[in-house]
């Protein structure tokens, strides 16, 4: 992996345009978990509709049903009064989600960031969800109770040590008939895209209409891909893909694999990020494009027998 790249000045050029030095100074400053100034002008693929689609019917073989829904009717029909941790909740979307499957007595999201948990916690109030938010770091939680679920909604890949962090902490937390729910980022640490998949991606960009490729609020276009360079990932996130390598090796060796089903994103995540706003209107020219692309993105996934992205459940 190269220091940096020029992926990274491009990647900056661009920011600065769209919302300026200030914001990037900022980022740069402070982790971005914990960013006051909240600015959002890029979605991201996972919000794209038909990619959200794409993904249930992925996971559960229904477009219009999501992973907790299928998990609980798949394993948890016959029971209740069970008890689920979320690490690194976010904003609480899925606890919220888990939370309306009428199975749970207890759910706790864990989040270091104060701006996700007090958002987690005013969404869980405003629904009246019986949801516990913590804003703390997982290392320093204590708990004195073991969980029936434990949940990595795209956090896991923020851990170090992710061998000795499931052993010595996620471990100990779950009832010997527990089950572990990952939606998670698996593919290589720091982000970093090999060659054979960078050129897939460049070759699929080629073929995306120029008018899907524009930046939002500025007057310019995506035309190449790079691989970040360490120096911007540790600047941006020092805790990204810091050790994703290790993620499906560890989970093996400590737990029995009961599913895991490849979603991809190897190509669409580095190709749309920053221009997925313009996939949100399922106009029929968008989705005729969204089509392409996610049949581009499924060959490859066969092809190369590697997906960076995961949905898994296991248990002891």
């Amino acid at each position: 992996m190269h220091i940096i790249t020029l992926g990274d000045f491009i990647d900056s050029y661009i920011k600065i345009k769209q919302k300026g030095i200030k914001f990037l100074i900022n980022r740069i400053k402070k982790n971005k978990w914990n960013e006051i100034n909240n600015i959002k002008i890029n979605s991201a693929v996972w919000e794209i509709p038909f990619f959200i689609k794409q993904r249930n019917k992925i996971i559960t073989k229904n477009e219009n049903i999501e992973y907790p829904e299928y998990f609980c009717k798949k394993y948890l029909s016959d029971k209740n009064e069970l008890k689920l941790l979320s690490v690194g909740s976010g904003t609480g979307y899925y606890e919220r989600e888990f939370a309306k499957q009428k199975l749970f007595s207890k759910i706790i999201g864990i989040e270091l960031a104060t701006n996700r948990f007090l958002e987690a916690q005013r969404l869980a109030d405003i629904e009246k969800l019986n949801i516990q938010y913590l804003n703390q770091n997982i290392y320093e939680a204590n708990f004195d109770e073991k969980f029936d679920v434990v949940l990595f909604n795209s956090s896991l890949h923020h851990f170090s040590n992710i061998n000795g962090f499931i052993s010595n902490k996620i471990k100990p937390l779950m009832n010997k008939s527990g089950y572990l729910i990952i939606c998670e980022y698996v593919g290589k640490n720091r982000l970093f895209i090999p060659k054979f998949q960078l050129a897939a991606i460049n070759n699929l960009m080629e073929n995306v209409p120029i008018k899907y490729r524009k930046y939002a609020s500025i007057n310019s276009y995506k035309n190449k891909i790079y691989s970040p360079g360490l120096l911007r990932m540790l600047l941006s996130d020092a805790s990204e893909a810091v050790d994703s390598d290790a993620i499906i090796p560890s989970l093996h060796e400590h737990f029995r694999v009961l599913e895991e089903k490849q979603l991809g994103w190897n190509l669409l995540m580095p190709l749309l990020k920053d221009i997925a706003h313009n996939f949100m209107i399922e106009d029929e020219q968008t989705l005729a494009v969204l089509q392409y692309l996610h049949i581009a993105e499924e060959r490859f996934v066969v092809k190369n027998k590697c997906s960076d992205y995961i949905f898994g459940v296991y248990s002891f």
